[in-house]
């Protein structure tokens, strides 16, 4: 079944105890006043919290590999996909200030599950908060880009569409008669085949485009979202506890949507 498949994706489980976290903190908001309720739903929160936790304890480790491979002559250019200049350099800045959070994130696990208190354990919260953040700024201003050059790309595909299509539908021209009956100075008259084989695949062009532009909205979209997380903990975006918890519901919707499309993709190409 696909939702079986979903659950048994670890980014799924970790998504979907973000949306149960959410929820509990914007029942904690929503019935401030009936004060049972209220610690019912903080220990939820809690629990939700750790749980995350567990499933990307490690996971700095790849944003340092993510870094490292982005940055220019670490990587092949396949991994990076060719790109240069300040677009390498925002793909490894976000990478890097990602892995920072989830690094100062994991130095605080044993606070958290209240197996070892420490007094630095806040500030490293906080100085994390501040990480997360940055690497937001960094993805929203790679997906406004990627925006700009996806719709640059399929315009200029519309154009070269319409041209070949056009140079395809005229009439062909009537050859004058020379002198020279050379064979070898005679251009050969291309066949259809060719001409046909020759013609660039514009239905598959703009749907490939249509699809770099849909995942680069709602890269964005996601991305402005989270960033009410860390801007509301630090201080820099005032925003009320509901507030936040709704934007990280909607934002854990969004993602768990990508998740599992990319899940049953994955099974279904297996399958064929």
């Amino acid at each position: 079944m696909d939702f079986t498949r979903f659950m048994n994706d670890a980014a799924a489980l970790e998504k979907t105890l973000r949306l149960l976290q959410g929820l509990a903190q914007l029942a904690a908001s929503v019935l401030a006043a009936d004060h049972h309720l209220v610690l019912v739903a903080g220990a939820l929160r809690k629990h939700f919290a750790l749980g995350r936790r567990y499933f990307r304890y490690f996971k700095w480790l790849d944003c340092a590999l993510a870094a490292a491979d982005a940055m220019p002559g670490r990587g092949s250019e396949s991994e990076v996909g060719g790109k240069e200049g300040v677009e390498t350099l925002l793909i490894a800045a976000r990478a890097s200030f990602l892995g920072m959070y989830l690094l100062l994130e994991a130095c605080t696990i044993l606070h958290v599950m209240g197996v070892h208190k420490s007094s630095w354990a806040p500030t490293f919260h906080v100085e994390g908060m501040r990480f997360w953040f940055y690497s937001l700024c960094c993805s929203i201003v790679l997906s406004v880009h990627e925006l700009h050059t996806s719709s640059k790309a399929s315009t200029n595909a519309t154009c070269n569409g319409t041209t070949t299509i056009t140079a395809a539908a005229a009439p062909p021209k009537k050859k004058t008669k020379t002198k020279s009956h050379n064979k070898a100075t005679q251009e050969p008259k291309p066949s259809p085949t060719t001409t046909a084989a020759a013609a660039p695949p514009s239905h598959l062009t703009q749907a490939h485009l249509r699809a770099r532009h849909t995942h680069a909205l709602r890269t964005l979209l996601i991305s402005a979202l989270d960033l009410l997380t860390p801007g509301a903990i630090v201080g820099w975006i005032p925003a009320a506890p509901s507030v936040v918890a709704a934007t990280s519901i909607a934002s854990s919707f969004l993602g768990a949507q990508d998740i599992w499309r990319r899940v049953n993709a994955a099974n279904s190409a297996g399958a064929g």
